[in-house]
């Protein structure tokens, strides 16, 4: 997923460039088809904070999966419920909530999505 041009949300197909409509035509603004989806880190599965340049931060960019104090340690919503991605598959949180939205298998962890990383269901 690419970033918005707008803000820190991943562009999601509403818009060629942007998360949403609004936000194309004001800046971090969003519309209710947001999805408001953000945009991973491609060294780990963090979010990209803005502090560095397509990276959750300066040390992750060195070095994928490595976080200094400065990170914000941000956590992915799944795309298909509300619980963080963990690296099982680059935008859900298990395998099988990938093959149907919503579905939980034995080895997910079942991470909650909050700001940051490590809220238990």
């Amino acid at each position: 997923m690419s970033k918005c041009a707008g803000c820190h949300f991943a562009v999601t197909g509403v818009n060629p460039t942007n998360c949403c409509g609004l936000c194309h035509m004001k800046a971090g603004t969003h519309g209710p088809l947001c999805k408001k989806q953000e945009v991973k880190c491609p060294g780990c599965f963090y979010a990209l904070s803005g502090a560095v340049e397509k990276h959750c931060c300066g040390l992750c960019a060195v070095k994928a999966g490595t976080h200094g104090p400065k990170c914000q340690k941000v956590a992915v919503k799944c795309t298909g419920c509300d619980y963080q991605v963990t690296g099982v598959s680059p935008v859900h949180c298990c395998g099988l909530c990938h093959l149907k939205a919503g579905t939980h298998g034995p080895h997910c962890k079942k991470l909650l999505k909050t700001s940051h990383v490590g809220t238990h269901a």
